[in-house]
């Protein structure tokens, strides 16, 4: 399959170093840090686990581990500025998905996508999405970031 990239000009302008580096960027902030530590709190106060942060190359954000180090789950955090009924499915990476089910599968710990929405804070099992489709963002003129996409129903993620 070729990409049509005609259709995201910024990418056709990129020298090629450009492009490999958009190919392998961190989307990652210090705003998206802070708001990992925040939700790592909320992990700790919930269910008594800490969170520590794992390597890029697990794809999740967190080992999930008790008093006595004993890992109970890996964990993908995300933040969103909208409030949690405001769209009935929330969507993530596919690509992420298939991580967590080989790190699941591999290690039988559970994968779960903990989210922060304006108003709430829940949490599903990464593995127990309702429906594949496409979708992303298109705000920022990059083909990335459309993709294959898991989709969740919002009102099934339960309160942290």
């Amino acid at each position: 399959m070729q990409w049509d990239l005609s259709k995201f000009p910024s990418f056709q302008k990129a020298s090629l170093k450009e492009q490999e580096t958009r190919a392998w960027r961190s989307d990652e902030t210090a705003q998206n840090r802070t708001d990992e530590r925040t939700a790592a709190g909320q992990i700790k106060a919930a269910w008594g686990l800490t969170a520590k942060k794992l390597p890029r190359l697990y794809h999740l954000d967190f080992v999930l581990l008790d008093r006595k180090k004993e890992i109970r789950a890996f964990a993908e955090v995300k933040t969103r500025s909208n409030t949690q009924h405001l769209y009935t499915e929330y969507m993530i990476g596919l690509s992420k998905v298939l991580q967590a089910k080989k790190l699941s599968e591999v290690t039988g710990y559970a994968s779960l996508l903990i989210v922060q929405w304006s108003d709430a804070t829940g949490w599903i099992n990464l593995l127990e999405y309702q429906r594949i489709g496409w979708g992303g963002r298109t705000d920022r003129d990059d083909f990335q970031d459309l993709e294959p996409m898991a989709f969740f129903t919002a009102s099934a993620f339960k309160a942290l």
